[in-house]
């Protein structure tokens, strides 16, 4: 399990380096920490519909 956060907090690291390179070299001049904080809210919102598709799920099933 640790393996598998250290490899997680790896990959996510890596991420954000990338995308602020990225959008840098396209002019965006961002920081590291504004694209930590837009991954976190996309990360936030998956979860969100996760919920919502869940709760519709289990509405179709008690209904059907």
């Amino acid at each position: 399990m640790d393996d598998m956060g250290q490899v997680f907090r790896e990959v996510s690291s890596r991420l954000v380096r990338n995308v602020t390179e990225i959008a840098n070299t396209l002019g965006a001049e961002v920081s590291e920490r504004q694209v930590e904080i837009v991954i976190e809210a996309m990360n936030v919102e998956a979860v969100y519909r996760e919920e919502v598709a869940e709760k519709k799920r289990k509405k179709a099933t008690k209904t059907a």
